[in-house]
């Protein structure tokens, strides 16, 4: 038996992965709010650093504000994927994506890990990450793992970075409120604008201007000529047909008075905040400030 145990060990000892395993992604049948998770993100900067409860069910909530998160973010993979960890379990992840294909929530799923380095039948607990709200729910048999291996490392990492996530989640609300200030002038201002003369339309366009000009123009989504039923965006210019960037009658008709943008242009608006949120986090790490202690438990 000795004999055997060494070599069993010596064939899948290398198999051991640290790495987390990935399913398909949770479709969500939604395209995410901007404005309404902006306008979140932004308050959530003003809310203490953690705050948790657990509810009935074994179900653990946190809360975090906006800098926290992003940062507990990365502490959470970072301990997942410790050696350590995956000694005993495997993770299994999961992220919800909405229509436009941005993540808006991950879920991780604990197993046991079997001697043949697989996941086990036994799910110890499931931690989901809502990336809209700043918001971590843990459920499951053995929250208790989570508390000991996880959530007391949550809390030390806020801990010694409390003054400096107190100056970032300051820049951030300050950097969310100007994008979140630009986005609602795209989406308000209005479009009461003198419509084109249509060729084949007899139906109000909403104030959006219409895809019918003599010498057509191209779209850059299936590169040919947009006749009919189309739109430009109000901030590159360029013309899509209605299918190609998903839009439907109903579409349409929620758009009355209303500027349209395009995908690209919203997420190059979307990502000056992105970037901003980056390099405000690596910031954190190259302060040199001592944390007032605080006890968070």
């Amino acid at each position: 038996m000795e004999t055997r145990t060494s070599k069993k060990s010596q064939s899948t000892g290398n198999l051991l992965s640290k790495e987390i395993l990935t399913i398909h992604g949770n479709n969500r049948n939604y395209t995410l709010n901007r404005p309404k998770a902006l306008e979140t993100k932004t308050l959530k900067c003003k809310q203490e650093h953690l705050h948790y409860e657990m509810k009935a069910g074994k179900n653990f909530v946190i809360e975090f504000s906006t800098g926290a998160y992003e940062l507990i973010k990365e502490k959470i993979l970072q301990l997942i994927k410790s050696p350590e960890f995956n000694l005993s379990f495997v993770v299994v992840e999961q992220h919800g994506v909405e229509l436009s294909n941005l993540n808006i929530d991950s879920c991780y799923k604990i197993f046991n890990r079997k001697a043949n380095n697989q996941p086990g039948n036994l799910l110890k607990f499931t931690m989901n990450l809502y990336h809209t709200t700043n918001k971590m729910t843990v459920n499951g048999g053995r929250v208790d793992i989570f508390i000991n291996d996880i959530f007391d490392k949550i809390c030390a990492e806020i801990q010694n970075h409390y003054t400096e996530l107190n100056i970032c989640n300051k820049t951030i609300h300050s950097q969310l409120s100007i994008i979140k200030d630009s986005l609602s002038n795209i989406i308000q201002k209005d479009l009461n604008r003198n419509q084109m003369e249509a060729l084949e339309t007899t139906e109000d366009t909403s104030g959006l201007q219409l895809a019918e000009r003599e010498d057509g123009e191209i779209c850059p989504n299936c590169e040919q000529n947009v006749q009919t039923e189309g739109i430009a965006c109000d901030s590159c210019n360029n013309w899509f047909h209605y299918k190609c960037v998903g839009l439907t009658e109903d579409h349409i008709n929620s758009f009355h008075q209303l500027e349209y943008h395009c995908d690209q242009c919203n997420d190059d608006l979307l990502y000056v905040g992105a970037t901003s949120f980056h390099k405000l986090m690596i910031s954190i790490k190259s302060y040199q400030l001592i944390p007032p202690v605080l006890n968070l438990l």
